[in-house]
């Protein structure tokens, strides 16, 4: 995958999730020039050291579960704050109001 320096920003903030999200774990992503695609899995599930998994209760933000929603917003805040400064500081392309679309499309697999 060959990458501009916005999209190696991009890549960095993706692969940097766990690190605040450590209930996660990122499968394959792919970098487009206008969108991104990434599969997010979100567990519950832990050794109870007997070699057995037992479900837990699900990782709480913010007083609920943690959610898709969840990490998906801390990463397109990230990414758009991490883009302004690259406006700033390295001639990027500004952007227009937003970075990223309002919403995003979720497919549970």
């Amino acid at each position: 995958m060959i990458l501009n320096d916005s999209g190696l920003m991009v890549k960095t903030e993706w692969e940097n999730l766990p690190n605040r999200f450590t209930e996660i774990e990122l499968g394959l992503f792919q970098i487009m020039p206008n969108h991104f695609h990434g599969i997010v899995f979100i567990s519950n599930i832990e050794d109870d050291n007997n070699g057995q998994a037992q479900d837990l209760p699900l990782p709480m933000v913010r007083n609920h579960p943690l959610t898709l929603g969840d990490v998906v917003g801390v990463f397109k805040s990230i990414t758009t704050v991490e883009y302004i400064k690259g406006v700033d500081k390295f001639g990027w392309q500004p952007f227009n109001k937003k970075l990223w679309q309002r919403t995003y499309y979720e497919h549970i697999i």
